[in-house]
């Protein structure tokens, strides 16, 4: 070989290896762009799932978006999956895994506004932390971020604001800031009531709880009982009991037995009926991860089935190459000892044509008189 014509290899050689690896490249981008697409497509499911109450396969669509989120390097979607997911724990009694999961979590803040996500995490975030970590101050700072969000991504819904407004006053009293919980109060109660009222039952137990603080028992009673009437319309029975205790506590403060065990009975109906509801959200949380777990594992089993046809097809492919090679090589084999027993035929022939000229051509030599 040549000097030029090494020079001609080996540019034809890196040419090539330069095509492999961006055919390479290619198929790597094209396989992590299709993943991360069947993610987004999980995590949309898992959403329309979540608002029709079929938690079941919303949880399973979501934990599917989580997993793609995180092999595709996509914070904002893992974030958005993980959020609604700590929402299914803690709608069936899961709070504490909930609460794991979100601490697990990088806040991103969502551009997909539809589903609130970002709301979500700091909502949840500040119920957990007043609720199992006590850090009041944390949790404040935590419903204050949802307020902000509230105004910035939604403007115009005003009673998202008003309600994580109701939240915050909550908050400052469960962390005994009366007075912050009191301007909470003022600036909520100065609005003109609209769309879903649900936050003034919230709003009138913060109150109502204010002026027990301050032993003006008549007014606060007042104020409980129309929170309570709020919670009864809007079915929110947590709200009820709040109201209902603020009541008990009144009726306690003012000596007014008959009342209080009016109040009382209520509030312990009430408190069993919960009761059993978080047990039956138990339940049902245990149903459902059976139900997941079952339909996890006919997936992977179908996933599993795929993979021995797809094995099987490939080496009866493989099989199939291999005898065609064989007898591909059988061929050639069988065509060239064809040809070499034709030459070894034609040298046989011409051999004894040879002999036979030189018998000849002796036999006339010998005839020749000598001279």
């Amino acid at each position: 070989m040549t000097s030029q014509s090494k020079k001609y290899y080996i540019i034809f050689a890196a040419i090539a290896l330069l095509l492999l690896l961006g055919c390479g490249y290619w198929l790597w981008s094209k396989s992590t762009y299709a993943t991360c697409e069947r993610g987004k497509k999980f995590l949309e499911m898992g959403q329309n799932e979540l608002d029709n109450d079929n938690n079941i396969d919303a949880l399973i669509n979501l934990q599917h978006a989580y997993r793609l989120a995180e092999k595709c390097q996509d914070q904002e979607s893992r974030f958005e999956a993980g959020v609604y997911i700590a929402v299914i724990y803690n709608m069936t009694g899961q709070p504490q895994r909930a609460y794991e999961l979100l601490k697990s979590l990088q806040y991103v803040e969502s551009r997909r506004k539809k589903y609130y996500a970002s709301q979500y995490y700091y909502r949840l975030m500040a119920y957990f932390l007043a609720t199992y970590d006590h850090a009041y101050e944390a949790s404040a700072e935590a419903a204050k971020k949802v307020i902000e969000l509230d105004k910035k991504l939604h403007p115009n819904e005003t009673t998202f604001v008003y309600a994580d407004m109701a939240n915050l006053g909550e908050i400052y009293f469960m962390g005994k800031n009366y007075s912050k919980a009191w301007e909470i109060v003022r600036q909520v109660k100065d609005v003109s009531p609209e769309g879903n009222l649900l936050y003034l039952s919230q709003l009138n137990y913060v109150h109502s709880s204010l002026l027990l603080v301050d032993r003006k028992y008549d007014e606060a009673y007042k104020i409980a009982n129309e929170g309570l009437d709020y919670a009864r319309q809007y079915k929110m029975a947590s709200l009820e009991l709040l109201n209902l205790g603020v009541l008990c506590k009144i009726d306690s403060a003012r000596k007014d037995l008959k009342s209080y065990m009016a109040n009382k009975q209520a509030h312990e109906r009430l408190s069993d009926e919960v009761h059993d509801n978080e047990i039956n959200s138990r339940i049902k949380a245990i149903e459902m991860q059976n139900q997941m777990e079952m339909k996890c594992t006919k997936a992977e089993i179908n996933t599993r089935w795929l993979y021995i046809m797809a094995g099987i097809g490939l080496l009866t492919v493989i099989a199939l190459c291999i005898a065609f090679l064989y007898f591909r090589r059988y061929k050639q084999a069988k065509h060239r000892i064809s040809v070499v027993e034709r030459q070894s035929i034609r040298h046989h022939i011409e051999c004894n044509h040879l002999k036979k000229e030189l018998n000849r051509l002796h036999q006339e030599s010998e005839k020749e008189p000598v001279s």
